[in-house]
C-alpha cells in the first residue's frame, strides 16, 4: 500500500513546523520529502585529512599501492556510509581514531578494508567507540574487517 507524502502529514499529532514537520502519536518524524546527507569527497590528495563520522563519504584515489584513511570515532546511533568511486582494484583502508568495528563472532576489528570500484558500506555507531556494519553493496568486490 502506498503512503502518500500528504497522508504522512496528515498523521502529525504534535506539530514542529505546521502541517510540514511534525510527530506521530508515537513518536515518528513525519513531513519532510526526505532527509540531505552531508557528501564529503575524499580524495589520495586528503588522506592526512579525518573523514566524517556522518553522511556519505566517497573514496577516490590514485594512489597504487592502496590508501589508507582515518575516520572520527562513531556517535552513537548516527549512520554513515562509504562507497568507493574510483576503478581501481587496491584496497582503501578505513580506521577509526580510537574505536573499533563489531566483526562476526563478537570480536572486534581495527579497521575495514574497501577494495575495487563500486564497493560500499554503511556503518552505524553502536557506541562511541564501535562501529558496526548495517550492509554492504550488493556485488562488493572485497570487504574485510581486519583485526
Amino acid at each position: 500500500m502506498a503512503i502518500t507524502l500528504d497522508g504522512l502529514r496528515r498523521l502529525i499529532k504534535t506539530s514542529v513546523r505546521g502541517r510540514r514537520l511534525g510527530l506521530t502519536h508515537d513518536e515518528w518524524l513525519v513531513g519532510p520529502k526526505g532527509t540531505r546527507l552531508a557528501i564529503t569527497a575524499a580524495t589520495s590528495a586528503s588522506t592526512g585529512t579525518q573523514l566524517p563520522n556522518y553522511g556519505h563519504i566517497t573514496l577516490t584515489s590514485t594512489e597504487s599501492g592502496g590508501t589508507t584513511w582515518q575516520i572520527a570515532d562513531p556517535v552513537a546511533g548516527c549512520e554513515v556510509s562509504i562507497s568507493i568511486t574510483s576503478s581501481s582494484t587496491f584496497a582503501h583502508t578505513v580506521t577509526p581514531e580510537n574505536a573499533t568495528f563489531a566483526t562476526s563472532g563478537g570480536t572486534t576489528g581495527a579497521s575495514v578494508i574497501l577494495q575495487g570500484g563500486g564497493t560500499a558500506v554503511t556503518l552505524v555507531g553502536i557506541s562511541t567507540g564501535v562501529y558496526a556494519s548495517r550492509g554492504a553493496s550488493p556485488g562488493s568486490t572485497y570487504i574485510d574487517f581486519s583485526t
